[in-house]
C-alpha cells in the first residue's frame, strides 16, 4: 500500500511506513545531542488514536528525547522497503 497522504497516525501503520525522531538540540556548552530512534507509531495511535495527526506539528510537541530530556526533534519517514527489514513483528 502506498501512503497517500501523512494526515493521520492510521495511515502511517496502514500504509506500514517507519517514523525516525532525530534530536535537534545543538548546545554551544554540550554540542550536539545527536540522539535518534524509531518511533512506535502503533503506540503512538493507542494513546492519541489513529485519527491523530501525523505531520510533525502534531507529534513533535509530544515527544521528549531519552538521552537529553529537551523536545527538539525532527521526523523522518521511511517507506515499508526502507526500514521494515529485519524489524517487522513475527
Amino acid at each position: 500500500m502506498h501512503l497517500k497522504s501523512t494526515g493521520t497516525l492510521g495511515e502511517l501503520i496502514d500504509a506500514d511506513y517507519g517514523v525516525i525522531a532525530y534530536c535537534d538540540v545543538h548546545d554551544r556548552r554540550f554540542g550536539r545531542c545527536g540522539h535518534s530512534a524509531w518511533l512506535d507509531v502503533e503506540a503512538l495511535a493507542v494513546r492519541f488514536g489513529r485519527d491523530h495527526g501525523a505531520l510533525a506539528s502534531d507529534l513533535v510537541p509530544k515527544l521528549r528525547c531519552r538521552k537529553c530530556g529537551r523536545k527538539e526533534a525532527s521526523l523522518r519517514l521511511h517507506p515499508p522497503n526502507a526500514w521494515s527489514r529485519g524489524r517487522r513483528k513475527s
